[in-house]
C-alpha cells in the first residue's frame, strides 16, 4: 500500500489517505483496512465502502483540490443511526476510527519512500500519528495490533506497525498445499510455501508474492522467522514427511500448527512423535485434522476450510484491539475532524 502511495504521490501534488485504526464488532471497516484517493478521484483500497466511502472520497476530492496543508485527523463514525452526530452513512452495525492525512509531494515524498520500504520488511518499523504529524519509528514490533492512546480534548496518538501481515508457513507443495497457499496469499497472509522435491508441476502458476523454500523441512525452519503471529500448515505427499515436517516445527513458538489428514492418520502421527519425544502438551498444540469440518474433498475445498479456522484465530487477536470509546471530548474532536 505505501509503496503505491509513494510512487503516486511522486506523480503528483498530493494524495489524501484515510486508515481505519480501531472499529467495533459489525463494522465493514476493521484495523487495517486503508485507502488512497488522488487528485483525479481515482482511489486505491477500501475502508469499508458504501454511503462511509463515498462521503470520504467527496472529502478527500475537495481538500485535495483547495490544496490545504492539513494535519492528521482522527474521525469517529457511528454507523447504523442516520441521527448520531458522526454517522457514516451506512445502515449496520457498530462504529469505526479512522486517522485521515493529506500528504505533499514536496514536504512528505522522501518519508513516504521510508515508509514505503519499512512496509516490505527491509528493517522493523512502527509509523507514529498524531495530530501534530507523523514519526517512523526504526524499531521491530512485537505485536501485530494497532495501538491507540487518547486524554479528554484533542490529544491523541497511533502507533501502527507496518508490517502487520500474519506470516503462513504451508509444509508441501503438492495440490492442496499450493490451494492453500493461494487462499492465504488473497486474505493478506505472508505466505511461505516449503516443497523438498522442487519446483514441482502443482506450484507454476502460484501469485509471486508466494515464497518458495526448496529445501528440507529442517533446513527450511533454520531460515524462517517464526513467532506467535506465525500460523503453520503441514500438508505434505505423506505420512513419513508429515511427521518430519510436524517435528522440525513443533520446538517453535508457533500461533497456530496444524496437519491435514484422517482421525486415523493423525494418531498414527502422534504416536510417532510420542516416541520421539514430544509430550503429551505439546502434541495437544497440533490441530488435526486442521480445517472446519465441511465434509471436503476437493484441494479447493479443504483450503477454504482451513482458511477459514485460520481467519477465525486471526478475530481473536484483531478483538483484542484497543477500541476507542466514543466519549464526549472524543466524539467532539472528530465533528471538528470531519
Amino acid at each position: 500500500f505505501w509503496n503505491t502511495v509513494a510512487t503516486s504521490l511522486a506523480q503528483t501534488k498530493s494524495v489524501f489517505v484515510s486508515l481505519v485504526v480501531a472499529s467495533s464488532r459489525g463494522s465493514p471497516g476493521s484495523p487495517g483496512a486503508r485507502i488512497l484517493v488522488l487528485p483525479d478521484g481515482s482511489q486505491t483500497g477500501t475502508i469499508g465502502g458504501g454511503a462511509l466511502e463515498s462521503r470520504t472520497l467527496q472529502r478527500a476530492l475537495v481538500a485535495l483540490r483547495s490544496g490545504q496543508r492539513a494535519k492528521p485527523a482522527m474521525v469517529y463514525l457511528q454507523h447504523f443511526d442516520p441521527d448520531h452526530p458522526n454517522a457514516s452513512g451506512l445502515r449496520c452495525g457498530g462504529s469505526q476510527t479512522n486517522v485521515e492525512l493529506i500528504l505533499h509531494r514536496d514536504l512528505d515524498l522522501a518519508f513516504t519512500q521510508r515508509v514505503a520500504m519499512a512496509e516490505a520488511g527491509r528493517f522493523g518499523a512502527v509509523l507514529r500519528l498524531d495530530q501534530g504529524g507523523m514519526q517512523l519509528l526504526e524499531q521491530a514490533p512485537d505485536h501485530l495490533q494497532c495501538r491507540i492512546r487518547w486524554q479528554e480534548g484533542t490529544d491523541w496518538n497511533v502507533h501502527l506497525p507496518l508490517n502487520p501481515a500474519e506470516r503462513a508457513v504451508v509444509m508441501g507443495g503438492g495440490h492442496c498445499g499450493a490451494a492453500l497457499a493461494r487462499v492465504l496469499h488473497d486474505l493478506d497472509f505472508a505466505v511461505t510455501i516449503v516443497e523438498p522435491r522442487g519446483p514441482i508441476p502443482t506450484l507454476l502458476g502460484l501469485p509471486e508474492g508466494i515464497s518458495r523454500l526448496h529445501s528440507s523441512w529442517d533446513e527450511a525452519v533454520s531460515v524462517l522467522s517464526c513467532t506467535k503471529d506465525t500460523v503453520a500448515v503441514v500438508m505434505t505427499h505423506g505420512l513419513s514427511t508429515d511427521i518430519e515436517a510436524l517435528a522440525a516445527l513443533l520446538p517453535l513458538p508457533l500461533g497456530f500448527l496444524g496437519v491435514m489428514g484422517s482421525p486415523k492418520k493423525i494418531a498414527l502421527i502422534h504416536e510417532a512423535l510420542a516416541s520421539r519425544g514430544f509430550s503429551a502438551r505439546k502434541r495437544k498444540s497440533i490441530a488435526g485434522p486442521v480445517g472446519l469440518l465441511l465434509k471436503t474433498d476437493t484441494p479447493a475445498e479443504i483450503a477454504v476450510s482451513v482458511a477459514a479456522q485460520l481467519l477465525d484465530r486471526r478475530r481473536t487477536w484483531r478483538d483484542s484491539i484497543k477500541r476507542i470509546a466514543p466519549s464526549r471530548s472524543t466524539e467532539q474532536f472528530c465533528d471538528r475532524s470531519s
